[in-house]
């Protein structure tokens, strides 16, 4: 085994020492889950905010809009919204507010 190998499985086994110990009492909220950059996997996922691991995973029809009102919009304006997150470093709600205001 390698040292990068070595080094990556005890990293793997503090995670899981940590996720396994977390009472997971802090989640964020609901998440679109990419499998790739501009890919949608077609699920939502719910995060412990102090280990990252994944707590809920639904599909974006199970979410009601009112908790994620992004996930209503066509997935080809949420890959345009996410691309202005990146290249301009804005946060998901100014990226939308700025694409609304760019396309009325």
């Amino acid at each position: 085994m390698s040292e990068l190998e070595k080094l990556q499985e005890k990293h793997r086994a503090e995670i899981k020492t940590l996720q396994d110990s977390c009472l997971h009492s802090e989640k964020s909220g609901w998440m679109e889950h990419w499998w790739a950059p501009g890919h949608s996997s077609g699920y939502c996922v719910r995060l412990c905010e102090r280990c990252g691991k994944t707590l809920e995973t639904k599909s974006h029809v199970d979410i009601p809009l009112k908790e994620h009102p992004y996930l209503a919009l066509p997935s080809n304006i949420r890959t345009i919204i996410i691309k202005l997150c990146t290249e301009d470093n804005l946060s998901l709600e100014d990226a939308q507010k700025k694409y609304f205001e760019q396309n009325p």
